[in-house]
């Protein structure tokens, strides 16, 4: 277990169980690294795994697990490590990924829409300060106006720790009042805000949502997936 755990934090940059999807992928994952006789996942497979788990994340292959659903993703898993494809348990990803209705950090769909934020803000390091907040669940998450609501993604982002929300808050006032300084800007980049966004908090904050939303869609398109809404 401590093996997956540490592997899933150095592919994936899942640093602690609170922002891992599914409980069912470091089970799985320590099985595998049990059957295959070595307790610490190999470089050249940690590719593998990384697709594996978002595979298994975006796809929901373990919304509802039973043995079979079981025995095909650590099939699944031993056979992208060798090279080759995830087909085993391609009967249990969902076809098309589906928007997020209302967030709630329980739902593993939240926390891949909490760790696209952190890859964001990170520019993909995955020991960067955004993934490892996470390790603390839904506490990372700040919302970025005091009328937010946590209900909806885009209103919330991750606070690294040694950040304040007010810094993010006041970043948006600024940017909304026409009159931000360039650390605004730089804050405001790194969650996902254009240079280009201009208009109301609201505004801002929806030009967020959608740039976030283009990086997940191209994530989960290199991934073989598609959205539910793509049209």
């Amino acid at each position: 277990m401590a093996g997956a755990a540490r592997t899933i934090r150095e592919a994936c940059g899942i640093h602690g169980p609170e922002a891992l999807p599914y409980s069912w992928q470091l089970i799985t994952l320590a099985v595998w690294l049990s059957r295959s006789g070595d307790m610490s996942t190999p470089k050249a497979a940690e590719a593998a795994v990384r697709r594996w788990l978002w595979l298994t994340t975006y796809g929901e292959v373990f919304g509802g697990v039973n043995s079979a659903i079981y025995d095909r993703s650590v099939k699944a898993l031993g056979d992208m490590t060798k090279g080759g494809s995830w087909k085993a348990m391609e009967r249990d990803i969902s076809k098309k990924v589906r928007p997020i209705v209302r967030f709630d950090f329980r739902a593993a769909r939240s926390k891949a829409v909490a760790l696209a934020m952190a890859r964001h803000q990170d520019n993909d390091h995955l020991n960067g300060r955004a993934h490892r907040a996470l390790a603390s669940g839904v506490s990372a998450m700040g919302l970025l106006q005091a009328s937010g609501m946590r209900s909806k993604w885009w209103h919330l982002t991750v606070i690294p720790e040694g950040d304040l929300v007010s810094q993010y808050r006041d970043a948006l006032k600024h940017r909304a009042a026409g009159s931000p300084e360039p650390s605004d800007n730089k804050l405001l980049n790194g969650i996902g805000v254009p240079d280009n966004a201009h208009g109301s908090i609201s505004d801002l904050l929806e030009y967020r949502r959608d740039s976030l939303k283009a990086e997940e869609q191209k994530f989960i398109s290199e991934l073989g997936l598609e959205w539910a809404d793509a049209e």
